[in-house]
Order: C-alpha cells, then sequence, then structure tokens
C-alpha cells in the first residue's frame, strides 16, 4: 500500500474585486486495474468525475483561500493506493477557510465506490460503474454511468439520467430528477419537486411541499407515491397491469385518457384497478390536485 500526503507545488494568487485569492494546484496520475474501487471524501469543494478510454485516473486538485498564502498548509490531500484508489481531504485544524475541488479523469472500467463531499457539488459522467454520491449544500449529477446508486443531498438538487441500473435519490430542499434510466428508480424529498420518466418502473417517490411527476411503466411491488401540499400527475403506459388507490384532500382527481375500473369513487378519492390489476399504485396527496394521464400526454 501506498500512502502519500500531497504537498502542492504550483502557487498562484490572484487578485479579484473582493480580495485576493490564492491557490495550489497538484496534477499525478495513477494506474488502476480492471475492478479496482475509486474511494474520494473532500470537504468544502466540488469533485467533477468524467471517464476515459485510458488506463489511468488523471487526478487534479486545487486547493483554494481568500485568506493568506499559509492558510492552504491547514488542509491536506491524502492518497493511499490500496485496492484501487483512495483520495481524502484532511483538515489539521477546525474549519480551515480552505475549499479543494477535484477534476478526476477515471477508466470506464474502474468503479466509483463511494465519492463524497460537503458544500460542494459533484458531477460524474460516463464513469462506468457508480455506487454511492453524497454531498451537503451541493447538486448531483450522474450521467451516462452504470450501477445501482444511490445519491444523496442536502440543499441541493439531484440528476441522474442514462444510468444502466437503478437508482435511489434523497434530498432536502431539492430537486429530484430519474430519467432513462434500464432500472427501478425511488425518489425522496422535502421542498422540493420529483420527476420520474422512462425507467424500467418506480419503487415509490415521496415529498413535500414539491410536486410529484412520474412515468408508470411497471411495478415491481406495491408503490407510493405521496406529497403534501404539492400536486401528482401520473403517465400510464398502455399495457399496465395494477391495483390503484387515489386520495387527495381539497383537491379534485381527473382523468386524461385512462381507464379506471373503479369500484369506489368521488371527486377526491378512487379505488380501482388497470387493465387485469395487479401491484397496488397508491396516489396520495393533500391540498393539491392529482391527475392520472396515458402516457402519449407526456410533457417534460
Amino acid at each position: 500500500m501506498k500512502k502519500s500526503i500531497i504537498f502542492l507545488a504550483a502557487l498562484s494568487v490572484a487578485v479579484l474585486l473582493y480580495g485576493i485569492t490564492t491557490t495550489e494546484e497538484f496534477q499525478k496520475t495513477y494506474q488502476l486495474k480492471k475492478g479496482d474501487n475509486i474511494n474520494l471524501k473532500n470537504i468544502n469543494g466540488s469533485i467533477k468525475i468524467n471517464g476515459w478510454k485510458n488506463d489511468y485516473v488523471d487526478l487534479h486538485a486545487t486547493k483554494k483561500t481568500t485568506k493568506s498564502s499559509g492558510d492552504l498548509d491547514d488542509v491536506e490531500i491524502v492518497i493511499e493506493e490500496k485496492d484501487g484508489l483512495n483520495i481524502e481531504t484532511k483538515h489539521l485544524k477546525r474549519n480551515p477557510k480552505v475549499s479543494v475541488n477535484y477534476v478526476l479523469n477515471v477508466p470506464m472500467n474502474v468503479v466509483l465506490d463511494n465519492i463524497s463531499t460537503s458544500n460542494g457539488s459533484i458531477t460524474i459522467e460516463d464513469a462506468g460503474e457508480v455506487k454511492i454520491v453524497n454531498t451537503s449544500n451541493g447538486a448531483v449529477k450522474v450521467l451516462k454511468c452504470r450501477g445501482k446508486l444511490e445519491a444523496n443531498s442536502s440543499n441541493g438538487s439531484i440528476t441522474i439520467d442514462g444510468l444502466d441500473g437503478s437508482a435511489v435519490a434523497y434530498t432536502s430542499n431539492g430537486k429530484v430528477i430519474i430519467e432513462n434510466i434500464t432500472g427501478l428508480a425511488y425518489a425522496r424529498s422535502s421542498n422540493g419537486a420529483i420527476q420520474i420518466y422512462n425507467t424500467g418502473g418506480i419503487s415509490g417517490a415521496r415529498t413535500s411541499n414539491g410536486s410529484i411527476k412520474a412515468q408508470i411503466n411497471y411495478l415491481a411491488d406495491d408503490t407510493t407515491l405521496k406529497s403534501s401540499n404539492g400536486s401528482i400527475s401520473v403517465y400510464i403506459d398502455d399495457d399496465l397491469n395494477a391495483d390503484i388507490q387515489v386520495s387527495t384532500s381539497n383537491a379534485k382527481i381527473k382523468l386524461h385518457d385512462v381507464t379506471i375500473l373503479a369500484d369506489d369513487i368521488s371527486n377526491s378519492y378512487i379505488h380501482g384497478q388497470i387493465g387485469d390489476g395487479g401491484a397496488l399504485l397508491k396516489l396520495s396527496t393533500s391540498n393539491a390536485r392529482i391527475n392520472i394521464y396515458d402516457s402519449s400526454y407526456i410533457e417534460k
């Protein structure tokens, strides 16, 4: 196992409108083999990861401060070459006024095992298998990757598009968009809208103070879409077979070219079945309308 503490050599100072920003740059390459894991734990900074066809990782890191250049020494980048590549930002004193931004180019046959930061965004594109992505106070984007993905954010949006696999997304104070994935999708947010289209199926969606829009083409099991103070719009594929229960308060339910064989129906409640029936699709909200559309109505 190799372990190194990176002392960034290139020092630059930029005079900005409101003060001076001092940066240190680091760039290095690491040889990896197929199936190796990459773990990256950052604090106070963004992460961008792109896949490429080379068999090595190109790592570029930038430390930045608006204080004195000596403050940069309060943050270390520690790298371990053990079963792949483990990268960690470490603070040597409490709350240093330093950010670290990472840009990585990685082979598409390695595994992004756990990628995390705080106070920064994470963007991963065309980078092979991705497992866990976490941030606080930042957005998450995972595009054209594969794997069984779990994405988490607070105070930031989550976008997952073009995933060959399944996706679970959790955020607060942010929107969740899951589109064009081959597996099941689940999303949960508070104070944010949820949008799920063109997936291998949906296993649930929950939010408060936000709307839900979802294409329903397959139910692996009983599935709940629930909001409070937010509308729900679902787009039903023609060949869906499901039982359905729909309820709202202080608003109405409206059907748009969808046939439901109902055994209990009112302006604010429906229970019945779609097609031949099957797993239960439960739609529930308060203080907002529920619209049930044929899938031909999809408008993003």
